[in-house]
């Protein structure tokens, strides 16, 4: 297979003309076509108004906003781990209703992660030696403001492959040149990538015509023509956009962020993406993100109400330094996970069966 070229700056024209583009366009059209006519034909055949939508597709924002928009159902739910990665939630799910389980649960939030121990950071701090202070969201709303870039470490983290606030990079939606500079010097992609806003769920702008709740980043809005030049860092090319919208009871530290930025800049909204380097998983620990901060543009961390900042003695890194240290960390918790979670002999008694029936088909 002939490599995909890859683009560097906005180079839209060039983009356009590349069949890859061209191809990209056709499969989605086709897969919307077909999740809009299995929609429609569920709905014809349950006779329920409402969907609920989970498998790697679910994770397609554009089909998503379609479908809700259509007028097909009443309500649209999408599990916001809606590829593999949500598989062990819905075997728990069954496992625990298949056994006598009764109680109901609305997922409203994603932060299912193991929060990180606030009495670790100074050691991570003394590693790397870098300084922290007390910082209220005021402050960092005014960092943010005078054009700072600021990864955020906070409670447990996302479910799913949308950052939310917790483990995020933020930065002003409204500066021309900030889209470039968060591609460039710290996510190093292509150009034309775009970013997601954060708003509040109760204070979502006129310019953003969007579903009114999108807490899990999974549903495409569109940003008003005329208006896009206010925040043109979180809007794409075509002039859609992908809202995260947070209320209080989901997240009050980063709502309160946002509500801070708002009031002083009167854009309450905040440019939100994954706080990860390319080819990269979202950070988990605080070491995790210090390490992103000393081999990116970052200029400063948010750790647990914590302003994390650079000292002349910290160190800068490259992706390749730390890339193998985090590989060798997931790879050694997810054994340990395995060996504690899971009864090994029967995983493999059931692969030696799968193996010897798949030799008698053969």
């Amino acid at each position: 297979m002939t490599d995909v070229p890859t683009f560097e700056g906005e180079d839209s024209d060039a983009l356009i003309a590349n069949p890859w583009v061209s191809l990209a366009r056709q499969a989605q059209e086709t897969l919307e076509a077909d999740i809009q006519y299995l929609a429609w034909l569920a709905r014809k055949k349950v006779r329920s108004k409402k969907l609920c939508l989970a498998g790697g597709a679910a994770l397609n924002c554009i089909i998503n906003q379609k479908l809700i928009e259509s007028g097909l159902f009443d309500e649209v739910y999408i599990q916001p781990a809606a590829s593999d990665e949500g598989l062990p939630l819905g075997c728990a799910l069954y496992g625990y209703y298949d056994k006598g389980g009764t109680v109901r649960h609305h997922m409203s939030d994603a932060y299912l992660g193991v929060p990180n121990d606030p009495a670790t950071l100074p050691a991570v701090l003394d590693k790397w030696q870098l300084k922290s202070s007390t910082a209220s969201v005021q402050e960092i709303a005014q960092l943010l403001a005078d054009g700072k870039i600021i990864g955020r470490v906070a409670g447990g983290s996302e479910y799913g492959p949308r950052a939310l606030g917790n483990r995020s990079i933020l930065a002003d939606p409204r500066p021309a040149d900030m889209k470039d500079r968060l591609n460039a010097e710290i996510k190093h992609r292509e150009g034309f990538r775009p970013f997601a806003p954060s708003c509040l769920e109760d204070n979502i702008p006129d310019y953003f015509q969007s579903p009114a709740k999108s807490p899990f980043m999974v549903v495409a809005g569109t940003v008003r023509e005329g208006e896009r030049d206010q925040v043109p860092v979180v809007t794409h090319a075509d002039g859609s956009c992908r809202v995260q919208t947070v209320n209080r009871e989901q997240n009050q530290d980063y709502y309160e962020l946002i509500e801070a930025f708002g009031e002083l800049t009167g854009c309450p909204v905040l440019t939100n993406t994954s706080f990860n380097d390319r080819d990269e998983p979202i950070v988990e620990t605080y070491d995790d993100a210090a390490s992103c901060l000393l081999r990116t543009g970052l200029d400063a961390l948010y750790v647990e109400g914590q302003l994390v900042e650079r000292t002349a003695g910290t160190p800068s890194l490259t992706s390749a330094q730390t890339l193998e240290a985090t590989t060798t960390r997931v790879d050694t918790e997810y054994s340990n996970l395995i060996e504690r979670f899971c009864d090994v002999e029967t995983y493999v008694k059931l692969a030696e069966e799968l193996k010897a029936k798949e030799d008698a088909q053969n």
